[in-house]
């Protein structure tokens, strides 16, 4: 069964198609991935559809409307047509950002979250308050839905202290990007569900336990990587979905878990939302500035903008001022920063200052 995010794209392109022409509106949505989308993905699909609504994609034509809303009822209702949607972006080939970035847009969780924390921003510049706050108001009015934990059967962790629950997968996390490699992700799979059966087993004991709930979501974060990294792009954006709730519920259990926040602009981040990632790991920034790993992580959403618009001189300047704080700050964490990504941080100063202002 295809995804509502999958089958949210396929309608919005049905609807807009039959009135712009469906490659203009593909081209918006899936930038340079279009073409395969539309060759392995959309060709059956619509090529059925056509059959049996021959004036559909009949440009700005009332009749080719008129098709448009009876294709869109007919894909959400017909099963075979979902199961093509859902084996098509199965088998789209190669590692392609694009077609990521647009099913995040279509997602509704992340979509939501998005617009609430636009809102939070923009209400704190207009009234003078504090951005944390405004966005953290904004949020509680989402009702986004959670596991119920209480469910998981008990396992061996029920002899853990919820201390302990919490710190174990860390490790487990480590473990999985280690296994980031060709062959590998099955096993950073294995060791990412162990970390989360541990974590759902103390969230059994304490639902409301911000600290694990943060935990998870990077659990899950993390196997959206893995799942990005074997082409299954819908999957990782129903992960990052997963992530995201879970992060946003920790935010609204203990607004001071700077932790939280940062798991939702690690989101954006992998969902390719450079803006809001770099928006908010600013926030974090300027809140506490010694959080190593959320700088480390700012300096990657801005490289992810400078991939986006080229070396635009104020965005290099940005990047340059964050990895200078992190030289100085990284000798200062080894156990977060290994000597390696100061060497990194250094040769990318390096690489950059000649595109400085």
């Amino acid at each position: 069964m295809a995804s509502d995010r999958i089958l949210a794209v396929t309608k919005h392109i049905i609807r807009e198609g039959a009135k712009l022409g469906i490659d203009e509106v593909g081209t918006r949505i899936f930038g340079s991935a279009w073409m395969p989308v539309k060759n392995v993905v959309l060709t059956p699909v619509f090529g059925e559809l056509q059959k049996r609504y021959p004036k559909l994609f009949l440009a700005d034509d009332p009749e080719a409307l008129a098709a448009a809303k009876e294709a869109e009822a007919a894909l959400v209702s017909d099963p075979m047509l979902t199961k093509m949607l859902e084996e098509g972006f199965a088998k789209v080939a190669g590692s392609n950002d694009e077609i990521l970035r647009a099913l995040a847009r279509f997602d509704e969780t992340l979509s939501a979250l998005g617009s609430k924390v636009d809102a939070g921003f923009q209400r704190s510049e207009a009234h003078q308050q504090e951005a944390t706050q405004a966005i953290l108001d904004e949020i509680k009015t989402l009702k986004l839905e959670m596991k119920d934990f209480r469910a998981v059967a008990p396992s061996l962790a029920d002899g853990l202290s919820l201390d302990d629950i919490y710190l174990q997968p860390g490790t487990y996390r480590c473990d999985a990007l280690e296994w980031m490699s060709p062959q590998g992700p099955p096993t950073a799979s294995r060791r990412l569900a162990e970390g989360r059966a541990l974590l759902m087993s103390g969230l059994r004991r304490d639902p409301e336990n911000a600290r694990l709930l943060v935990a998870l979501g990077y659990i899950e974060k993390t196997q959206a990587q893995v799942s990005e990294a074997l082409g299954k792009y819908d999957e990782a954006v129903g992960l990052l979905s997963q992530a995201a709730t879970y992060f946003t519920r920790a935010f609204e259990e203990e607004p001071t878990n700077i932790s939280a926040m940062n798991g939702i602009a690690n989101v954006y981040y992998f969902a390719k939302d450079y803006d809001r990632a770099i928006q908010l790991g600013m926030l974090i920034f300027n809140t506490q500035p010694e959080y190593g790993a959320a700088v480390l992580d700012l300096s990657l959403s801005i490289e992810g903008k400078l991939g986006e618009l080229g070396m635009f001189p104020p965005l290099v300047n940005a990047s340059i001022s964050i990895y200078t704080y992190l030289e100085g700050l990284m000798p200062q964490q080894p156990e977060t920063f290994p000597a390696s990504y100061l060497a990194h941080v250094q040769k990318r100063m390096r690489e950059l200052a000649p595109y400085a202002a």
